[in-house]
């Protein structure tokens, strides 16, 4: 990563990130897998195994270190990317299961109501060793966040006018995208804040006027509307929350969302 040299004094001066947090589940039945449901009633979580008809369920408490959202369930503590009626737990352990459950609420949305764009493009991508490995951050890591490996732009700074283009040529047109914002890691989770994240961009396409985004310092998903349907649209970097320790500009994931009738009037059109 590209180190950030700055002193004490500036350190002094810059106002914090603003911190956003949703830690009011909403209760209803979810959709996981094709063989899971699990459902949220109170402060219990229920497990429904579809394929044996069985369930188990748990109590499980929320809390919040100013960055992420945590839900903690069966001894077990996941980062919670919350919005509304989606839910996704990434699991913090150690062990080779860093996915677990995520979804959402059955009867608004259908099974894998989100789903990745088909090509993503960027303007750049950033490459580095790490030893002897080397590691490149394509822009098609934008199409999944749960391989905790995102897109970060390549050029020196925080990549101010970089762009990203998103295209669904055979799909069909779309009038929506899901932003996973920052270096997200259940593993590393220093990255979210050492990196820079995305605070304001510009949205254009063809099929509509070029309009601007703000975009909250926040791991959980957020949804933005299309003034138009599209194939094709572009999003350029205006303006970014400051990493504390690179001078990157990291975003985990773009998706869509393939109905949103469901959602309140406050999502960003």
């Amino acid at each position: 990563m590209k180190r950030r040299i700055i002193f004490v004094l500036l350190l002094l001066i810059l106002s914090p990130a603003f911190l956003y947090s949703e830690l009011n589940l909403m209760e209803g039945i979810y959709s996981s897998t094709k063989t899971l449901d699990f459902e949220i009633i109170g402060n219990k979580i229920i497990f429904y195994d579809l394929s044996d008809n069985t369930h188990q369920e748990y109590f499980y408490t929320l809390s919040s270190d100013g960055v992420y959202d945590f839900i903690e369930f069966n001894n077990e503590k996941y980062i919670l990317l919350n919005h509304y009626s989606i839910l996704y737990f990434l699991k913090i352990s150690n062990d080779d299961t860093n996915y677990f459950g995520g979804g959402s609420l059955k009867g608004l949305l259908h099974r894998s109501a989100e789903e990745s764009f088909e090509k993503y493009s960027a303007s750049s991508y950033l490459t580095e060793k790490n030893g002897d490995k080397k590691i490149s951050y394509f822009p098609s890591n934008l199409n999944d966040f749960h391989n905790y490996l995102p897109w970060v732009e390549g050029v020196n700074g925080y990549g101010i006018n970089e762009h990203i283009t998103i295209s669904m040529k055979y799909l069909g047109p779309v009038d929506n995208f899901v932003i996973y914002n920052g270096y997200i890691d259940p593993k590393r989770m220093d990255l979210y804040k050492a990196n820079g994240r995305l605070k304001k961009a510009s949205v254009s396409s063809r099929d509509f006027d070029t309009f601007e985004i703000e975009v909250k310092d926040t791991p959980n998903p957020q949804i933005f509307i299309l003034p138009e349907p599209t194939d094709k649209f572009t999003i350029t970097i205006l303006d970014v929350y400051e990493g504390n320790k690179y001078e990157d500009l990291s975003i985990s994931a773009i998706t869509r969302n393939r109905n949103l009738e469901v959602y309140p009037p406050t999502i960003q059109k």
